[in-house]
């Protein structure tokens, strides 16, 4: 089993990866994948398995919301920046909805920051494998790989969102049937009819 270091010096030899021709989304880390295409997390899958690592990132990837489900079905995601470390896999959403479903980009955190940013290694930014330094704006949450030498998930931030599932959302659902009369099924699972109903909660009671 793999380290988070070997996943961080698999990324940094990436450094300068562009794309040839530029724009096709066409480079050694898409030739190994198995094609030509918007390739962000096909790298971290690329610097997985280069570094003994891949089955500690759930296996090989180029869609970033299947990798965050993944994660998350494996009891390895954790939702916004507390607790990250280096060799954490980053996925954002440009729009800021903070929705597993929305995510739109990967990288791997390098460094963690007291100031909240992060600094990352990214493939597919600008066409071309960079080191970013980002601030948690964008961030949805971040998957830890089980790395040989990975540390115990964080907590839980507490925030219950699209996506949670579990006792505290059975409660949030039962008080959402008493006080608006939502109809919903207390199932412990937070999806659209949940959400549809914490909003028009938040609007009645001017909460948004």
């Amino acid at each position: 089993m793999g380290t988070a270091a070997g996943m961080i010096a698999q990324a940094r030899a990436l450094l300068g990866l562009g794309e040839y021709p530029p724009g096709s989304n066409h480079n050694k880390v898409t030739v190994w994948y198995g094609f030509d295409g918007a390739w962000c997390d096909m790298a971290i899958s690329y610097e997985a398995a280069h570094s003994g690592n891949l089955a500690a990132c759930m296996g090989k990837f180029a869609y970033t919301v299947a990798h965050a489900e993944a994660f998350k079905a494996h009891g390895r995601w954790h939702y916004g920046l507390g607790g990250a470390r280096p060799g954490d896999v980053v996925f954002y959403d440009w729009s800021g909805t903070g929705r597993i479903a929305a995510i739109d980009h990967v990288g791997l955190i390098e460094a963690v920051h007291s100031n909240g940013t992060i600094t990352t290694l990214e493939g597919n930014t600008s066409n071309m494998f960079l080191r970013r330094v980002r601030s948690g704006a964008a961030v949805v949450g971040y998957g830890r790989p089980a790395y040989g030498d990975a540390a115990p998930m964080p907590p839980t931030d507490g925030i219950l969102r699209e996506g949670s599932t579990g006792q505290a959302v059975r409660t949030l659902q039962g008080n959402l049937n008493k006080v608006m009369n939502s109809g919903l099924t207390a199932d412990g699972a937070f999806g659209a009819k949940t959400k549809a109903a914490v909003e028009a909660f938040q609007r009645k009671y001017h909460l948004t």
